[in-house]
Protein backbone atom coordinates (compact mmCIF):
# COMPACT_ATOMS: atom_id res chain seq x y z
CA UNK A 1 0.00 0.00 0.00
CA UNK A 2 1.32 3.97 -0.15
CA UNK A 3 1.74 4.39 3.11
CA UNK A 4 4.17 1.39 3.82
CA UNK A 5 6.20 2.23 0.07
CA UNK A 6 6.19 5.91 1.43
CA UNK A 7 7.93 5.15 4.86
CA UNK A 8 10.05 2.79 3.16
CA UNK A 9 13.22 4.31 2.81
CA UNK A 10 12.65 5.19 6.51
CA UNK A 11 12.30 2.15 7.80
CA UNK A 12 15.74 0.96 5.94
CA UNK A 13 17.87 3.76 7.52
CA UNK A 14 16.10 2.23 10.95
CA UNK A 15 16.92 -0.70 10.23
CA UNK A 16 20.75 -0.14 9.85
CA UNK A 17 20.64 2.23 12.75
CA UNK A 18 19.39 -0.81 15.10
CA UNK A 19 15.96 0.14 15.71
CA UNK A 20 12.75 -1.07 14.77
CA UNK A 21 9.99 0.92 13.86
CA UNK A 22 6.97 -1.29 13.40
CA UNK A 23 7.15 -1.03 9.62
CA UNK A 24 8.20 -4.78 9.58
CA UNK A 25 10.33 -6.56 12.54
CA UNK A 26 13.77 -6.75 11.79
CA UNK A 27 16.43 -9.57 12.93
CA UNK A 28 17.41 -9.74 16.85
CA UNK A 29 20.66 -9.34 16.73
CA UNK A 30 20.14 -5.86 14.75
CA UNK A 31 18.79 -4.59 18.10
CA UNK A 32 22.50 -4.45 19.01
CA UNK A 33 23.90 -2.32 15.92
CA UNK A 34 22.43 0.83 17.97
CA UNK A 35 24.99 0.26 20.87
CA UNK A 36 27.43 -0.51 18.25
CA UNK A 37 26.64 2.42 16.26
CA UNK A 38 26.87 4.91 19.15
CA UNK A 39 30.38 3.07 20.28
CA UNK A 40 31.68 3.98 16.75
CA UNK A 41 30.43 7.02 16.68
CA UNK A 42 31.70 8.99 19.75
CA UNK A 43 34.90 7.08 19.44
CA UNK A 44 35.21 10.27 16.46
CA UNK A 45 33.47 12.71 18.65
CA UNK A 46 35.60 12.10 22.05
CA UNK A 47 38.66 11.95 19.73
CA UNK A 48 37.34 15.43 18.19
CA UNK A 49 37.41 16.86 21.95
CA UNK A 50 40.95 15.61 22.77
CA UNK A 51 41.91 17.74 18.82
CA UNK A 52 39.97 20.48 20.51
CA UNK A 53 41.41 20.33 24.14
CA UNK A 54 45.28 20.12 22.67
CA UNK A 55 44.45 22.76 20.10
CA UNK A 56 43.87 25.36 22.71
CA UNK A 57 46.89 24.15 24.39
CA UNK A 58 49.12 24.87 21.25
CA UNK A 59 47.14 28.48 20.90
CA UNK A 60 45.75 27.16 17.29
CA UNK A 61 43.42 30.30 15.75
CA UNK A 62 39.73 30.65 16.31
CA UNK A 63 39.09 29.70 13.08
CA UNK A 64 40.41 26.40 13.06
CA UNK A 65 39.96 25.21 16.28
CA UNK A 66 35.74 25.91 15.44
CA UNK A 67 36.02 23.25 12.38
CA UNK A 68 35.70 20.76 14.91
CA UNK A 69 32.12 21.92 16.64
CA UNK A 70 29.57 21.36 13.71
CA UNK A 71 30.71 17.82 12.97
CA UNK A 72 30.14 17.31 16.96
CA UNK A 73 27.79 19.04 16.98
CA UNK A 74 25.75 16.77 14.57
CA UNK A 75 26.82 13.45 16.00
CA UNK A 76 24.94 15.14 19.36
CA UNK A 77 22.28 15.90 17.12
CA UNK A 78 22.09 12.55 15.37
CA UNK A 79 22.13 10.71 18.81
CA UNK A 80 19.41 13.59 20.37
CA UNK A 81 17.01 12.37 17.77
CA UNK A 82 17.50 8.80 17.88
CA UNK A 83 17.80 7.65 21.54
CA UNK A 84 13.76 8.90 22.29
CA UNK A 85 13.32 6.17 19.36
CA UNK A 86 15.24 3.71 21.33
CA UNK A 87 13.93 4.35 24.76
CA UNK A 88 10.34 4.76 23.76
CA UNK A 89 9.87 2.09 21.09
CA UNK A 90 7.00 0.44 21.94
CA UNK A 91 5.31 4.20 21.40
CA UNK A 92 6.98 4.20 18.46
CA UNK A 93 6.03 1.18 17.16
CA UNK A 94 2.19 1.92 18.71
CA UNK A 95 2.08 5.09 16.55
CA UNK A 96 3.44 3.69 13.31
CA UNK A 97 0.72 1.05 13.52
CA UNK A 98 -2.05 3.83 14.76
CA UNK A 99 -1.02 5.61 11.73
CA UNK A 100 -1.17 2.61 9.53
CA UNK A 101 -4.60 1.58 10.66
CA UNK A 102 -5.88 5.19 10.28
CA UNK A 103 -4.11 4.91 6.65
CA UNK A 104 -6.52 1.71 5.77
CA UNK A 105 -9.42 3.20 6.40
CA UNK A 106 -9.36 6.20 3.66
CA UNK A 107 -12.15 5.54 1.62
CA UNK A 108 -10.64 5.48 -1.97
CA UNK A 109 -14.34 6.07 -3.92
CA UNK A 110 -14.65 9.25 -1.60
CA UNK A 111 -12.83 12.24 -4.18
CA UNK A 112 -11.83 14.48 -1.34
CA UNK A 113 -10.50 11.32 0.58
CA UNK A 114 -8.65 10.33 -2.60
CA UNK A 115 -7.43 13.82 -3.49
CA UNK A 116 -6.19 14.42 0.37
CA UNK A 117 -3.70 10.97 0.00
CA UNK A 118 -2.46 11.99 -3.45
CA UNK A 119 -1.38 14.93 -2.45
CA UNK A 120 -0.01 13.86 0.61
CA UNK A 121 1.62 11.09 -0.54
CA UNK A 122 3.35 12.74 -3.23
CA UNK A 123 4.17 15.46 -1.44
CA UNK A 124 5.84 13.36 1.26
CA UNK A 125 7.95 11.36 -1.75
CA UNK A 126 9.29 14.48 -3.29
CA UNK A 127 10.51 15.62 -0.29
CA UNK A 128 11.93 12.06 0.43
CA UNK A 129 13.49 11.60 -2.12
CA UNK A 130 15.00 15.14 -2.16
CA UNK A 131 16.42 14.25 1.44
CA UNK A 132 17.58 10.81 -0.21
CA UNK A 133 19.57 13.03 -2.80
CA UNK A 134 20.77 15.51 -0.45
CA UNK A 135 21.97 12.52 2.15
CA UNK A 136 24.45 10.96 -0.51
CA UNK A 137 25.35 14.20 -1.93
CA UNK A 138 26.28 15.74 2.07
CA UNK A 139 28.41 12.40 2.56
CA UNK A 140 29.70 12.66 -0.72
CA UNK A 141 31.25 15.79 -0.09
CA UNK A 142 32.40 16.00 3.15
CA UNK A 143 34.29 12.65 3.29
CA UNK A 144 35.78 13.31 -0.35
CA UNK A 145 36.62 17.12 1.19
CA UNK A 146 39.89 16.57 2.09
CA UNK A 147 41.06 14.95 -1.34
CA UNK A 148 39.71 18.35 -2.71
CA UNK A 149 41.49 20.04 -0.37
CA UNK A 150 44.77 18.20 -0.84
CA UNK A 151 44.50 18.42 -4.65
CA UNK A 152 43.99 22.08 -4.40
CA UNK A 153 47.00 22.49 -1.96
CA UNK A 154 49.05 20.81 -4.72
CA UNK A 155 48.14 22.28 -8.06
CA UNK A 156 48.61 25.94 -6.13
CA UNK A 157 51.38 25.75 -3.71
CA UNK A 158 53.27 22.12 -5.17
CA UNK A 159 53.27 20.68 -1.93
CA UNK A 160 50.08 18.97 0.10
CA UNK A 161 49.76 17.05 3.75
CA UNK A 162 47.42 14.22 4.02
CA UNK A 163 43.65 14.99 5.68
CA UNK A 164 41.10 13.32 7.01
CA UNK A 165 37.51 14.68 7.13
CA UNK A 166 37.19 14.91 10.92
CA UNK A 167 40.05 16.35 13.17
CA UNK A 168 40.77 14.02 15.59
CA UNK A 169 43.20 12.89 18.15
CA UNK A 170 44.22 9.64 18.04
CA UNK A 171 47.10 7.78 20.59
CA UNK A 172 48.64 6.81 17.04
CA UNK A 173 50.26 8.84 14.57
CA UNK A 174 47.45 8.31 11.88
CA UNK A 175 49.56 9.66 9.01
CA UNK A 176 52.71 7.69 9.44
CA UNK A 177 51.95 4.67 8.07
CA UNK A 178 48.86 4.36 4.83
CA UNK A 179 47.45 1.22 6.44
CA UNK A 180 46.27 3.30 9.41
CA UNK A 181 45.25 5.90 7.17
CA UNK A 182 43.22 4.35 5.12
CA UNK A 183 41.80 2.59 8.40
CA UNK A 184 40.70 5.75 10.02
CA UNK A 185 39.70 7.47 7.05
CA UNK A 186 37.26 4.48 6.70
CA UNK A 187 36.11 4.78 10.07
CA UNK A 188 35.33 8.90 9.76
CA UNK A 189 33.50 7.60 6.32
CA UNK A 190 31.18 5.21 8.77
CA UNK A 191 30.56 7.74 11.30
CA UNK A 192 29.55 10.00 8.53
CA UNK A 193 27.28 7.76 6.97
CA UNK A 194 25.83 6.85 10.61
CA UNK A 195 24.76 10.37 11.14
CA UNK A 196 23.28 10.88 8.12
CA UNK A 197 21.40 7.82 8.27
CA UNK A 198 20.17 8.82 12.16
CA UNK A 199 19.13 11.85 10.81
CA UNK A 200 17.37 11.08 7.82
CA UNK A 201 15.97 8.23 9.52
CA UNK A 202 14.13 10.52 12.37
CA UNK A 203 13.28 13.75 10.44
CA UNK A 204 11.46 11.75 7.59
CA UNK A 205 9.56 9.40 10.00
CA UNK A 206 8.49 13.23 11.62
CA UNK A 207 7.38 14.43 8.32
CA UNK A 208 5.79 11.48 7.35
CA UNK A 209 4.10 11.78 10.76
CA UNK A 210 3.15 15.64 10.43
CA UNK A 211 2.15 14.95 6.67
CA UNK A 212 -0.63 11.86 7.64
CA UNK A 213 -1.89 13.80 10.34
CA UNK A 214 -2.77 16.59 8.50
CA UNK A 215 -4.48 14.76 5.70
CA UNK A 216 -6.84 12.99 8.65
CA UNK A 217 -7.59 16.10 10.43
CA UNK A 218 -8.56 17.30 7.16
CA UNK A 219 -10.85 14.33 6.27
CA UNK A 220 -12.15 14.16 9.58
CA UNK A 221 -13.10 18.19 9.22
CA UNK A 222 -14.45 17.23 6.09
CA UNK A 223 -16.64 14.69 7.97
CA UNK A 224 -17.48 17.27 11.06
CA UNK A 225 -19.11 19.36 7.99
CA UNK A 226 -21.03 16.58 6.99
CA UNK A 227 -22.00 15.72 9.93
CA UNK A 228 -25.70 16.15 9.78
CA UNK A 229 -27.56 13.46 8.13
CA UNK A 230 -31.21 12.46 7.37
CA UNK A 231 -32.25 11.43 10.79
CA UNK A 232 -31.32 12.09 14.06
CA UNK A 233 -29.62 8.21 14.30
CA UNK A 234 -27.86 8.97 11.16
CA UNK A 235 -26.36 12.48 12.60
CA UNK A 236 -25.31 10.25 16.28
CA UNK A 237 -23.34 7.83 14.25
CA UNK A 238 -21.62 10.06 12.16
CA UNK A 239 -20.48 12.37 15.09
CA UNK A 240 -19.59 8.29 16.99
CA UNK A 241 -17.50 7.82 14.33
CA UNK A 242 -15.77 11.58 13.85
CA UNK A 243 -15.17 11.20 17.25
CA UNK A 244 -13.07 8.30 18.14
CA UNK A 245 -11.23 8.99 14.93
CA UNK A 246 -10.70 12.35 16.58
CA UNK A 247 -9.61 10.91 19.80
CA UNK A 248 -6.72 8.53 18.11
CA UNK A 249 -5.51 11.96 16.31
CA UNK A 250 -4.82 13.12 19.97
CA UNK A 251 -3.55 10.07 20.94
CA UNK A 252 -0.85 9.76 17.96
CA UNK A 253 0.20 13.89 18.38
CA UNK A 254 0.80 12.89 22.19
CA UNK A 255 2.92 10.33 21.02
CA UNK A 256 4.82 12.11 18.29
CA UNK A 257 4.93 14.75 21.12
CA UNK A 258 6.74 12.39 23.22
CA UNK A 259 8.98 11.10 20.85
CA UNK A 260 10.05 14.46 18.99
CA UNK A 261 9.90 17.01 21.78
CA UNK A 262 12.85 17.08 23.59
CA UNK A 263 14.69 16.05 20.17
CA UNK A 264 13.03 18.87 18.97
CA UNK A 265 14.62 21.24 21.12
CA UNK A 266 18.26 19.82 20.99
CA UNK A 267 17.61 20.02 17.33
CA UNK A 268 16.63 24.22 17.35
CA UNK A 269 20.03 24.86 19.40
CA UNK A 270 22.41 22.83 18.18
CA UNK A 271 21.30 23.94 14.58
CA UNK A 272 21.40 27.63 16.29
CA UNK A 273 24.90 27.29 17.15
CA UNK A 274 26.19 25.72 14.03
CA UNK A 275 24.40 28.66 11.82
CA UNK A 276 26.13 31.19 14.06
CA UNK A 277 29.14 29.48 13.90
CA UNK A 278 29.21 28.72 10.43
CA UNK A 279 27.63 32.31 8.93
CA UNK A 280 31.62 33.38 11.83
CA UNK A 281 33.81 32.06 10.56
CA UNK A 282 32.31 32.40 6.49
CA UNK A 283 32.42 36.42 7.31
CA UNK A 284 35.99 36.18 9.18
CA UNK A 285 37.60 34.05 6.49
CA UNK A 286 39.78 34.86 3.66
CA UNK A 287 39.04 35.27 0.14
CA UNK A 288 41.61 32.61 -0.85
CA UNK A 289 40.54 29.80 1.99
CA UNK A 290 38.65 27.68 -0.23
CA UNK A 291 38.42 25.11 2.39
CA UNK A 292 36.58 27.44 5.03
CA UNK A 293 33.58 27.71 2.25
CA UNK A 294 34.21 23.86 1.38
CA UNK A 295 33.56 23.50 4.81
CA UNK A 296 31.28 25.69 6.77
CA UNK A 297 28.46 26.52 3.60
CA UNK A 298 27.11 22.50 3.34
CA UNK A 299 27.08 22.93 7.33
CA UNK A 300 25.06 26.16 7.03
CA UNK A 301 22.61 24.96 4.42
CA UNK A 302 22.13 21.82 6.19
CA UNK A 303 21.04 23.81 9.31
CA UNK A 304 18.62 26.27 7.41
CA UNK A 305 16.80 23.83 5.74
CA UNK A 306 16.09 21.32 8.40
CA UNK A 307 14.97 23.76 10.72
CA UNK A 308 12.51 25.09 7.84
CA UNK A 309 11.44 21.57 6.62
CA UNK A 310 10.73 21.05 10.63
CA UNK A 311 8.87 24.05 11.31
CA UNK A 312 7.05 23.58 7.94
CA UNK A 313 5.81 20.19 8.56
CA UNK A 314 4.44 21.01 12.19
CA UNK A 315 2.89 24.26 11.64
CA UNK A 316 0.93 22.11 8.80
CA UNK A 317 -0.01 19.82 11.85
CA UNK A 318 -1.15 22.69 14.14
CA UNK A 319 -3.22 24.65 11.94
CA UNK A 320 -5.13 20.90 10.77
CA UNK A 321 -5.88 20.78 14.21
CA UNK A 322 -6.84 23.91 14.63
CA UNK A 323 -9.33 24.20 12.00
CA UNK A 324 -11.30 20.81 13.62
CA UNK A 325 -13.28 23.71 15.42
CA UNK A 326 -14.19 25.72 12.64
CA UNK A 327 -15.24 22.61 10.33
CA UNK A 328 -17.58 21.56 13.36
CA UNK A 329 -18.79 25.21 13.92
CA UNK A 330 -19.86 25.07 9.72
CA UNK A 331 -21.61 21.77 9.90
CA UNK A 332 -25.64 22.28 10.16
CA UNK A 333 -24.99 21.92 14.31
CA UNK A 334 -28.37 23.94 14.76
CA UNK A 335 -30.59 21.13 12.55
CA UNK A 336 -29.57 18.71 14.92
CA UNK A 337 -30.79 17.67 18.45
CA UNK A 338 -30.25 19.54 21.59
CA UNK A 339 -28.44 16.37 22.72
CA UNK A 340 -26.32 16.26 20.00
CA UNK A 341 -25.54 20.18 19.92
CA UNK A 342 -24.91 19.52 23.21
CA UNK A 343 -22.10 17.16 21.84
CA UNK A 344 -21.06 20.15 19.43
CA UNK A 345 -20.64 22.59 22.33
CA UNK A 346 -18.16 19.56 23.71
CA UNK A 347 -15.89 19.52 20.85
CA UNK A 348 -15.99 23.15 20.46
CA UNK A 349 -14.87 23.99 24.10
Amino acid sequence: MDYDRTLYLTSEAFKFSGIEMGYKRIPGYLKYLYHFNALWLYADVFGEFFWLCEGIAMGKSIDLLSRVAPCSALCILSTAKTLPMVTNNDILKDAVLKLRRLHQGVDLRNSFECDELMKTSTILKNIITVLVVGFVCAVVLFTSMPGFLMAYDFFTTGTYQLQLPFFTKYFVDVFADARIYTFVYLHQFVSTVLVGLNIFAADTLFFAFCSYVKMHFRILGHYYENIVGQSESETRNNLRRCVRTHQVLIKLVNQINILYSKSTLVNIMTSSFIICLCGFNITITKSKDMSTYLLFIPFLMNSLTEIFLMCFFGDQMIDSSYNITQAVYSSRWYDAGEDLKRSVLLILF
